[in-house]
Parts: C-alpha cells; sequence; structure tokens
C-alpha cells in the first residue's frame, strides 16, 4: 500500500456523478487559505472554511483561534439527501456539511442565540481540531490526523496585517478563479505574482505589502473569493477594479 493510499481522510467520497457540487479531490495534508483572521473579530464567532468534503471551521475562543471539523458526515444527515445533488451548494439549516453554502462569519450580529454556530461546534464531543497556521492575517488549516506537513509559506516574509478586506460569489471553480481574479489589478498595482497551491494568489508590492485573492468552493462552477490588503492599501479602489464594488469588510 502506497503512502498516499494510507492517508486518513475523515470522510469517504460518495460518486461525484450524483454529486456534483461536492470536490471529490482529496485534500487531506493540504494547506488551504481558508481566511483572515480580521473577519473573526468576536469571541465565539466562526468562520465556515468547507474543504472538499469536509466541513471545516475557524472559530475565536478564549485561548486563540481553533481550527476544527464536526466529525458528524453530512452535518447530521444519515446519508446525503438527493436535494444536495445540484451543480451548487445548498441553504439547508445543517451547515457544518460539505454541502451546504458557506455563508460568512457567524457572531453575536446574525446568530444571536448561536443556533447556526452550534452545527459547527455542538457540545465539543464532535469537533476533531485540526492544524492551523496563520502568516500575516491569511489562516491556513489542513485535513489531517496526523503531524502537518510544512506550511508552503513558512519560511517566507510575512507582509504586515491586513488594512481592507472583501468578498463576492463569482463565476469560476475555486481553484482556478484566483489566478484569473488577481490578474485584473496586478497591471494596476504592479508588483510580482505569486500562485500558492490550491486556492491562493499573492500580488508582491512594496516592501511588506500584498494583495491576496484566495477563494471557497460555492458549487461546481461557483466561488467565494476573497480578497485582502496585507500592509499599506493601495490609493486604487481594489475591490471596484475586480468586480465593481466598493470593498466590504
Amino acid at each position: 500500500m502506497t503512502a498516499a493510499a494510507r492517508r486518513p481522510n475523515l470522510l469517504a467520497p460518495s460518486p461525484s456523478g450524483r454529486h456534483p457540487s461536492a470536490d471529490t479531490r482529496d485534500w487531506t495534508d493540504t494547506w488551504v487559505c481558508v481566511g483572515v483572521a480580521e473577519q473573526l473579530t468576536e469571541m465565539g464567532a466562526v468562520l465556515p472554511a468547507t474543504i472538499g468534503y469536509h466541513a471545516v471551521h475557524v472559530r475565536r475562543t478564549t485561548t486563540g483561534l481553533v481550527a476544527a471539523v464536526n466529525a458528524r458526515p453530512f452535518g447530521g444527515c444519515a446519508s446525503i439527501p438527493v436535494h444536495c445533488g445540484s451543480t451548487r451548494n445548498v441553504k439547508c439549516p445543517h451547515l457544518a456539511c460539505a454541502f451546504s453554502a458557506d455563508g460568512g462569519v457567524l457572531d453575536d450580529t446574525n446568530d444571536p442565540v448561536g443556533r447556526q454556530r452550534a452545527e459547527f461546534v455542538g457540545d465539543g464531543r464532535r469537533t476533531v481540531v485540526l492544524p492551523l497556521v496563520q502568516w500575516s492575517s491569511l489562516l491556513f488549516t489542513t485535513v489531517t490526523l496526523t503531524s502537518a506537513p510544512p506550511h508552503p509559506l513558512e519560511a517566507v516574509p510575512a507582509p504586515l496585517p491586513a488594512t481592507a478586506v472583501g468578498s463576492a460569489v463569482l463565476p469560476g471553480n475555486w481553484l482556478t478563479t484566483p489566478p484569473r481574479v488577481a490578474s485584473a489589478v496586478v497591471d494596476a498595482i504592479g508588483g510580482d505574482v505569486v500562485d500558492v497551491a490550491p486556492n491562493l494568489t499573492l500580488i508582491h508590492h512594496g516592501h511588506r505589502r500584498t494583495l491576496a485573492v484566495f477563494s471557497k468552493p460555492a458549487g461546481q462552477s461557483r466561488s467565494t473569493v476573497t480578497w485582502a490588503h496585507l500592509g499599506p492599501t493601495p490609493a486604487l479602489d481594489v475591490a471596484a477594479t475586480l468586480w465593481g464594488t466598493s470593498p466590504t469588510s
């Protein structure tokens, strides 16, 4: 048996033909950019961050940020319902499921009694803590039950923390959209483009200044794309350049 075959996958994939919205690839032991630390400002806030078949989340606790996955397969359903087999992630009360659509951060403002956050955290007995790395303001996690692999940016000097963050749902696969989106602004701000597999593109454009663009799946051909200015914000309205809106944070 090869090393790849022995890697523990927390949830067994289902046939992609039946559930085309899901990413059937095994992302075990792969560092994935899932959010920005400044998005989680409140104690107890939860950021949904689906990775393949794993409904990962990041939450702010009294001891800091924690990445975890709820070990209940499919958010509590005994099996994957037929209506979840669409080309888009669906709106569902079972938020801790890779087939439900990831929304934004859940906190006391939009989840005052904590019902939605409980879908991810529960009573804590079914959550599996995952490795979490912060590079500047960017948050990375990896689905693994063993020691985490080396982080791809561990030897790269981190830029200053984020000064602006925005997001939008755009057409395109979550793996190919970040480079496409970043290319729309690199001519305006200049700099060096660096793709960090699988879902992050960085544009270094000055001393400790970087524009980061990453995405999360919103279906087979839709992505929730987030951009973050790491370091001083340039005069250019990046959000307007990217998708014709002003920044949202």
